[in-house]
């Protein structure tokens, strides 16, 4: 994959929220969405990273009640849409 400029990562990362109709989405979505594109492994990495670095999403862990182990929650790693400054 070419080096992306800043418009080139925003383009995408608004096309991914935008096919989950979402501003959250998790991470395996994410990686979905792309793969089905295409993109390799670390060039999936390097995108988020990039917009991270953009300021265009947020990342963090959400936790979930497992209903099969209440003992052991599910964490899973969530991409947030950042709002236009």
């Amino acid at each position: 994959m070419k080096k992306l400029s800043k418009e080139e990562v925003e383009k995408l990362i608004k096309e991914v929220f935008n096919y989950y109709g979402k501003s959250r989405i998790f991470e395996e979505e994410f990686i979905k969405y792309f793969k089905q594109k295409g993109m390799t492994d670390e060039e999936i990495d390097n995108l988020w990273v990039k917009a991270l670095n953009y300021d265009l999403i947020d990342t963090g862990l959400k936790t979930f009640p497992n209903k099969s182990n209440p003992l052991e929650p599910i964490t899973k790693v969530v991409f947030e849409l950042l709002e236009e400054q």
